[in-house]
C-alpha cells in the first residue's frame, strides 16, 4: 500500500526499506486506488481480527501526514523470473 504515489502495471525497480536488499526487479500486476477509510482486510488479502489497523498503522509513520480520508494504492507485484 503506498500514498501519495504514481505506480502503473509493467516492469518496476522495487526498493525495500531497513533490508539487506538494494532494488529488485518487479512485474506490477495491478494497482488499485481506494480510500483509506473504506479498506477492507480482504483488500491487502488480512484474514487475523485487527490485522487491518496493524497494518495501516505501518504506512501512518511512514507518511505522517497522511489524511484519514487519503486514496491510496494497493500495488500488487511479482519478483522477475530473471531475480528469481
Amino acid at each position: 500500500m503506498r500514498w501519495n504515489e504514481r505506480h502503473c502495471t509493467g516492469p518496476a525497480l522495487a526498493y525495500f526499506e531497513n533490508t539487506e536488499h538494494g532494488t529488485l526487479p518487479v512485474e506490477v500486476a495491478s494497482v488499485m486506488v481506494k480510500g483509506l477509510d473504506e479498506l477492507e482486510p480482504e483488500d491487502l488479502d488480512l484474514t487475523r481480527p485487527g490485522a487491518l489497523e496493524r497494518y495501516i498503522a505501518g504506512p501512518r509513520g511512514h507518511y505522517p501526514t497522511m489524511p484519514v480520508d487519503a486514496n491510496v494504492e494497493i500495488v500488487r507485484f511479482r519478483r522477475t523470473a530473471a531475480d528469481i
